[in-house]
């Protein structure tokens, strides 16, 4: 069962995984998969995992 997150003001400048897959159209596994790869940098603040989101905003334009 999936809980329903609001999305982030836009001007939000660090999100957490779950508001990521509610602005782009990945899924939590791709999110998770890209962080694990490197492809996604990200901040760890104890067991909290934040994402800048100029670095969302990055990951998700085509290549």
């Amino acid at each position: 069962m999936h809980k329903s997150v609001e999305l982030p003001p836009p001007d939000r400048g660090i999100i957490t995984i779950a508001e990521a897959v509610a602005v782009s159209t990945l899924s939590d596994t791709t999110i998770r998969r890209a962080i694990k790869d490197k492809k996604l940098p990200v901040k760890r603040v104890g067991r909290r995992i934040l994402i800048r989101r100029a670095d969302l905003d990055e990951f998700l334009k085509p290549s």
